[in-house]
């Protein structure tokens, strides 16, 4: 999967019509993500990404440990969402778009590494990867 092709999954998964804000909401969550895990896990899932998703990871110095109340929390308050279950649905479009291009392992490593709460956003996501996935009948890698 190509930079271009992440985005334009993830705007249909999260059906909002205006690029910049599908850009700006991806690259919050991927960042908050990429952040949240070991540094070495950062490094190993960045390698399956395009090289312009390679970016968002190169932006986290700090490895904090927010749980999923914290993390829907920021996502609905810097990308400007009404709820928090619009924030869990960004979350949830953001990490479905990432397994979709990650290998099952891959995806499996970063879940181990996730708070209870967020494991099953995380979970969630899969369910909907794989649907996606059905739809599409083939599995995408980056």
């Amino acid at each position: 999967m190509t930079d271009q092709e992440f985005w334009k999954r993830l705007k249909e998964h999260l059906a909002i019509d205006d690029a910049d804000r599908v850009h700006f909401i991806g690259e919050k969550v991927l960042e908050m993500l990429g952040c949240r895990l070991t540094y070495e896990e950062a490094e190993d899932l960045k390698a399956q990404l395009p090289s312009g998703l390679k970016q968002i990871w190169n932006r986290c110095e700090a490895r904090p440990k927010w749980d999923r109340e914290e993390l829907l929390s920021t996502i609905r308050t810097e990308c400007g969402f009404d709820s928090t279950l619009e924030a869990e649905n960004a979350a949830r479009a953001v990490f479905a778009t990432l397994q979709e291009g990650v290998t099952p392992g891959e995806a499996d490593d970063v879940e181990a590494q996730l708070p209870k709460g967020v494991k099953e956003l995380w979970e969630s996501a899969r369910q909907l990867s794989i649907a996606q996935r059905g739809k599409n009948m083939k599995k995408v890698v980056y």
